[in-house]
């Protein structure tokens, strides 16, 4: 199991279905086997998200508001990868329960010290 805890992350790339941005930020803290997560940006104004571990990768279901007022939430399976220089990816194969849609989104760990 790979610590999360206060890691943060910024979309790589998202399917069409996904309401997330490059200016959609990630932040993570865990707890054990748990895992959540707090992001906005974009066209996120507030987006809360628990999981837990199963093995290597991640179960979530989040809730999220967006701009415009409007309240969705979902679920999702994250791959969790670490690369050569020790930032982590998660790809998250989500699916909306409030709407129809899914997809998959890639967030990658930003840097120590980035905006």
């Amino acid at each position: 199991m790979i610590n999360l805890h206060c890691r943060r992350f910024r979309i790589a790339s998202t399917s069409g279905g996904s309401v997330v941005s490059s200016e959609t930020i990630l932040t993570l803290t865990q707890n054990g086997s748990f895992v959540s997560g707090h992001y906005l940006g974009g066209s996120i104004a507030e987006g809360r998200l628990i999981g837990t571990w199963r093995g290597s990768q991640l179960h979530f279901r989040y809730v999220q508001g967006d701009n415009a007022g409007v309240i969705d939430s979902g679920v999702s399976d994250a791959d969790v990868e670490v690369d050569a220089q020790g930032r982590v990816t998660l790809t998250e194969h989500y699916r909306w329960i409030t709407r129809d849609g899914s997809g998959t989104n890639v967030f990658v760990e930003i840097a120590d010290g980035a905006p």
